[in-house]
């Protein structure tokens, strides 16, 4: 009689659902930002588990993002630690594997278009040559802003066929393709993506 107590006891308590596989990857790159932190989801590849699980993950803050062309080195220790900060329990709700140190580098979104810029022309010869061709030395017009400081969006986190999404709130103001810096709601520091559309942004993995 007392073993069929203890099994249908055992039977009533829920199974444990499987754990997250956290793969961390050898390198990462993220723009700079004031504030800004670097989350799980930007250092490492997220599958196994439920979804909302892999939802909390993903936004779980790592460490700060580096200097621009700084790089800052992460081991599974710290984001072990980072993920106990959190609320998880990494030996039962997550298995931490990959890479066993990642390599973060910070990269200056305006550095691609600088390098890109001829620096053997000054711009008043371009100008002067323009003008003898009959051409028009008309300013591009910037382009149009269409989120706007405190407006309220949602950021997209894009994993191949996996995608989460939150809501936050915009920290400034962007165009198309600009990076911006944004706050998740119940979160304590702000997160760097870019804006897609009126409504969404996409967080810089």
């Amino acid at each position: 009689m007392k073993h069929v107590l203890l099994l249908l006891l055992a039977l009533a308590v829920p199974a444990h659902c499987a754990p997250v596989h956290v793969s961390l990857r050898a390198r990462a790159q993220s723009g700079p930002a004031a504030n800004g932190f670097l989350v799980l989801s930007q250092i490492a590849d997220l599958s196994g588990g439920t979804k909302s699980e892999r939802a909390r993950l993903a936004f779980v803050p790592v460490g700060r993002i580096p200097l621009s062309g700084d790089t800052r080195l992460l081991t599974p220790g710290d984001v072990s630690l980072k993920l106990r900060q959190a609320g998880f329990h990494p030996e039962r709700d997550i298995v931490l594997e990959g890479a066993k140190q990642v390599s973060i580098v910070s990269v200056d979104a305006a550095a691609p278009a600088l390098l890109a810029q001829p620096a053997s022309v000054p711009v008043s010869a371009l100008a002067r040559r323009e003008s003898s061709e009959g051409g028009h030395n008309e300013a591009t017009p910037p382009p149009a802003i269409i989120i706007h400081r405190s407006d309220s969006v949602a950021i997209v986190v894009q994993q191949g066929d996996l995608t989460i999404t939150a809501k936050g709130t915009a920290r400034e103001a962007g165009a198309v393709g600009q990076t911006i810096r944004v706050h998740r709601d119940g979160a304590l520091s702000d997160l760097t993506a870019t804006v897609l559309d009126a409504q969404t942004v996409q967080l810089d993995l």
